[in-house]
């Protein structure tokens, strides 16, 4: 009888290995090939406009966070990050786009493109191409015509335009953190965006936020199409909620007045047009959290509980980061980040050796495997 080795005994034999002598099995097979992409760590990508740091979530023993050294040097600043399939797509001022894996060090700039409103990051599995969305910032369009878009493929290293928007949608929310939301084939971006027609009386009509409410716009990939998605009839024309991808679906996170948060999740199928929330959970308030400030939730850890970090209230619609802060039984001190468990319901401390000043963070998968082969 054939003896095997246990899937789990060779999880932990790979993860054991540095990174280059992993590296140099990928041509072995496909199935290798695969097993150590999807085998890999979760990291958490923490980035100031000069530098960027990683946290091993993964990790079992005390957590530290780790410089990593970035290929280009330059002063400007880091002002938007995205995370896909091992890359990390990283918008830098007066300078553009980067594609990057930090894992292997490999990167690629992206050629120039349009003004934007906002950028996606994501990959189309059905031609095995990583892609990026720029809706286009064309102040010489009319509002009826919808604004511009390109899409940027990475086979190809080149820009081409793949319609407009639809004319209903007024502004891109754009969050400081995030070049959009990518999940299960998909780009999402909040929005602002016209629902009821009746309040348009005439051609004239000039576009204002009393006509409009905060919705979801989404881009199937594959498909090249955009969709408009409502949010729950509960969080109807609310603009307190932020959007973010956690156990792989779409979330969306309102934040109450209160200080407690509800987390609602989009089910499969929504880049086809079925729009189906679902409540997951109510995130409690924190005693001795101030009420100009709030817990936002960055990502679930393998054992179901939530990691969380202190944002400051800005507008009500958009949020600026703060300094984190430690959790003591008397309040908040400096430099780590929290976890909250729902099955206890109970906030515990997380702590993180080494942290120094970010003020973004994106959840991002190792992969050692150069998706583009020798260009990234």
């Amino acid at each position: 009888m054939e003896e095997r080795i246990p899937d789990d005994l060779i999880v932990d034999l790979l993860r054991r290995l540095p990174k280059k002598s992993l590296f140099r099995f990928k041509c072995v097979s496909m199935g290798l090939q695969a097993f150590i992409t999807r085998y890999y760590n979760q990291k958490l990508i923490l980035s100031s406009p000069s530098s960027f740091q990683s946290i091993d979530l993964d990790a079992s023993m005390i957590k530290k966070a780790v410089k990593l050294d970035f290929p280009i040097q330059s002063p400007n600043e880091f002002k938007a990050i995205a995370s896909c399939n091992g890359l990390l797509c990283i918008q830098i001022k007066e300078v553009g786009l980067v594609l990057w894996n930090p894992s292997t060090g490999r990167y690629r700039r992206v050629p120039p493109s349009n003004p934007s409103l906002g950028f996606g990051f994501g990959f189309n599995h059905s031609i095995n191409d990583f892609i990026i969305v720029n809706l286009i910032d064309d102040e010489e369009r009319s509002d009826r015509l919808g604004d511009l878009v390109e899409v940027y493929s990475a086979r190809t290293d080149s820009w081409q335009q793949k319609g407009t928007l639809p004319w209903q949608v007024i502004n891109i929310d754009t969050v400081k953190s995030q070049l959009g939301f990518f999940v299960n084939g998909a780009l999402y971006w909040k929005i602002n965006y016209i629902n009821n027609l009746d309040l348009i009386p005439n051609e004239d009509f000039i576009f204002n936020s009393d006509a409009a409410e905060s919705a979801i716009l989404c881009f199937d990939i594959v498909g090249e199409k955009f969709n408009v998605i409502l949010t729950p009839r509960e969080v109807d024309n609310e603009p307190n909620f932020d959007l973010g991808v956690f156990g792989e679906r779409l979330c969306m996170l309102h934040h109450q007045n209160e200080g407690h948060i509800h987390m609602w999740a989009l089910e499969d199928g929504e880049a086809k047009g079925m729009q189906n929330w679902i409540k997951l959970m109510r995130i409690p308030r924190l005693e001795d959290v101030p009420t100009n400030k709030y817990l936002a939730p960055v990502c679930f850890m393998s054992n179901g509980d939530i990691l969380l970090n202190l944002r400051k209230k800005t507008d009500g619609i958009d949020y600026e980061r703060v300094k984190f802060k430690q959790f003591n039984k008397t309040g908040c001190r400096e430099k780590t980040f929290l976890l909250y468990s729902p099955d206890e319901q109970m906030y515990k401390e997380y702590k993180v050796r080494g942290l120094r000043y970010f003020d973004k963070e994106i959840t991002y998968t190792e992969n050692i495997v150069a998706p583009l082969g020798d260009a990234i």
